[in-house]
């Protein structure tokens, strides 16, 4: 895409030079009018409160006078921001902003409506659960009303809080089986009948624990949801003395004793989240097994395996296995689709476990494969658009999207929206009714989604429907497909591809000075690089000498930001996520020595247990093409090529290449 075909997208942002500074005022000031409007005739013919005579008291010259003086103070100490909207900011998960949703953010705060219910949020809850049916059809999930399962999503905090939602209603999912058949042999019913015909009553417990979700959630429905009130009220009651947050689950594990605690399964390269999640839930982090990863930080699903394997021997249960799209670190995308392989083999051999998607960063890569028709779009002509991506593994990752349970993604990351706004898909909408809440001061009746009141049904209570109405105007203005919202992420991966090539020319003019590797192979719009100084053998050195790089392209809240040329990030590499052979591949690649990368590391002898490496996140639209003409990816090589340079001289390691 050159500078001319990426002007459809130069209206959407302000613009790292404000260029769009008309249209932003034009469109706030339009809808301040409307909102001043609105309140004038909802009762006009009512005095107003606050009479002009007040305006020029001395009490109200004095409030409006500290008002003025903390704002200017605000905007004075807001000016040392982090310039996440600028092309020269390549660190973070960050940047500029599109404009729809911003002016809908802000417009909508004035309203202020709160999503816990439709009473409180009479427009934005609606604008919520369209913008969630939205996500699941860029997702690939039903969500025709005759479908089952049919999918249904919400908005969330962010995506800490949307991975602690999922596993807390996949903990609860998992146990409604067995919960179902102990309550009823209590109250003698013999009606719960499996598709295969067998009595759920008949089940021991591994077995019932082992039920599929979409299984157990539709003998839900039918025997507690759909039955008559009276009967319903009496079978849920008996349901909940069998549940573990009734119960605690110290008493539930000290009754149902057979049924092992059980395990939550994800990547090395997992968020920190799914540790929070863990703690909160009471499951413990002893219950979250890390997988090893590939030599691509992929999880490895010759691990997963065999994690699998002795569980099934061991009949140790399985609550959730995590997939990770698009790793905070790396960017990576963990096989989705063979994850799924294997969940339909070891449910075979009676080991059932859901699959959770963390695609927090990814998550909006899937508009790349979707079709304005809801179709997915062939690897081929996906591919067209790209130089090296997707490779066939990732398309395959984003297409068997469709078939996960739960999926989690961040509108504000890749969905250029504010913070804080995340989300939560579920394939079936039933994993969240099964544990609602009522209170009659807040929820009344649902509507007609059965959705109205929210708060019944999310981990939070109280939420911002103006985070929702920016999500639903970006939406309405770049829908979730290709040709859309698509285009968009596109731009951003190409960019990635570009920073990969250009990393050839920075190897080529470092060559004697300084070794450059890119670490992890990337699959979306991040990319890695690591340098070492020529002649140097120690890691720990090497460590060293990126902290003092990093320092020259990073901003500590003191300097002038001004004084920074570009701003990146780093994270690091860790020796004990890494086979040997690939540790050595690494260190090969830099100059190190192989014997200083160990899980245990002793500094005195230049050892070290990770390798400390800059990140770069490629979500600007304007990196490469745009009308200045000016190539900022092109300028941030030259950069720290200079850098490099001086750093490694006065480090002392470069040395004559002819004479070493």
């Amino acid at each position: 895409m050159n500078a001319r075909a990426s002007r459809g997208l130069a209206p959407l942002f302000l613009g790292a030079y404000a260029e769009n500074n008309d249209l932003l005022e034009k469109l706030l000031l339009e809808h301040m009018r409307e909102h001043i409007f609105w309140r004038r005739n909802f009762h006009p013919e009512d005095k107003p409160p606050i009479s002009t005579t007040a305006q020029h008291d001395t009490a109200f010259l004095a409030t409006e006078a500290r008002m003025r003086e903390a704002l200017h103070e605000l905007a004075a100490r807001l000016k040392q921001s982090v310039p996440f909207f600028h092309p020269r900011y390549v660190g973070h998960m960050a940047s500029d902003l599109m404009l729809p949703g911003l002016v809908a953010q802000l417009v909508t705060t004035l309203y202020n409506p709160n999503n816990v219910c439709i009473e409180s949020a009479s427009v934005t809850i609606d604008m919520e659960l369209e913008a969630g049916r939205a996500f699941a059809k860029m997702l690939g999930f039903a969500t025709d009303e005759n479908a089952y399962p049919r999918a249904w999503g919400h908005l969330t905090s962010g995506g800490t809080s949307a991975n602690i939602e999922a596993l807390w209603n996949l903990r609860h999912a998992r146990f409604v089986g067995l919960a179902m058949a102990k309550a009823a042999q209590e109250l003698g019913d013999d009606t719960l009948i499996l598709s295969d015909g067998r009595s759920l009553i008949q089940l021991n417990d591994w077995e019932l624990f082992n039920l599929p979700i979409d299984e157990g959630l539709r003998l839900w429905r039918d025997w507690v949801w759909r039955a008559p009130p009276e009967l319903a009220a009496r079978r849920e009651a008996a349901l909940k003395q069998h549940l573990p947050e009734h119960l605690g689950l110290a008493g539930f594990f000290q009754r149902y004793w057979t049924v092992k605690p059980p395990m939550i399964l994800v990547p090395a390269t997992a968020h920190y989240s799914w540790k929070k999640a863990a703690r909160l839930l009471g499951l413990g982090t002893q219950q979250l097994v890390k997988v090893a990863v590939d030599r691509h930080m992929r999880m490895d699903m010759g691990s997963l395996e065999r994690i699998l394997r002795q569980a099934c021997a061991m009949q140790t249960p399985v609550l959730a296995v995590v997939a990770v799209l698009g790793t905070t670190e790396f960017g990576t995308i963990d096989p989705v689709h063979q994850v799924l392989e294997l969940q339909r083999k070891f449910a075979e051999q009676g080991l059932y476990f859901p699959v959770h998607v963390d695609a927090a960063w990814g998550g909006y890569m899937a508009s790349l494969i979707r079709a304005e028709d809801g179709g997915t779009l062939p690897y081929e002509t996906v591919r067209k658009k790209f130089r090296y991506f997707p490779s066939a593994d990732v398309y395959e990752a984003l297409k068997a999207l469709a078939g996960a349970d739960s999926v989690t993604l961040d509108p504000h990351k890749l969905g250029y929206l504010p913070f804080g706004v995340g989300g939560v898909i579920y394939r079936n909408h039933l994993i969240s009714r099964i544990q609602a809440e009522k209170a009659d001061y807040v929820f009344r009746e649902d509507s007609h989604d059965g959705f109205d009141n929210l708060g019944q049904f999310i981990l939070e209570g109280s939420k911002p429907g103006a985070a929702a109405a920016a999500v639903w105007v970006n939406q309405k203005v770049m829908p979730l497909h290709a040709h859309a919202m698509g285009e968009l992420v596109a731009q951003s991966i190409r960019h990635a591809e570009y920073f990969y090539d250009r990393v050839q020319w920075l190897r080529e003019r470092l060559e004697g000075v300084a070794a450059v590797s890119i670490p992890v192979e990337p699959d979306s719009n991040l990319v890695t690089l690591a340098i070492n100084p020529y002649g140097n053998r120690s890691l720990e050195h090497a460590n060293r000498f990126m902290e003092r790089l990093l320092a020259t392209l990073s901003f500590d809240g003191h300097k002038p930001l001004q004084n920074i040329e570009f701003i990146a990030t780093s994270t690091r590499l860790y020796r004990d996520n890494l086979t040997a052979a690939e540790a050595q591949r690494l260190c090969l690649e830099l100059g190190l020595a192989a014997d200083g990368f160990v899980e245990e590391a002793d500094a005195t002898q230049g050892q070290a247990n990770s390798l400390l490496i800059m990140r770069h996140t490629l979500m600007c639209p304007w990196l490469i093409d745009n009308d200045s003409g000016f190539n900022y990816l092109d300028a941030y090589f030259a950069c720290l090529e200079e850098k490099v340079r001086e750093l490694a001289g006065l480090s002392g390691v470069v040395q004559d290449r002819h004479s070493a």
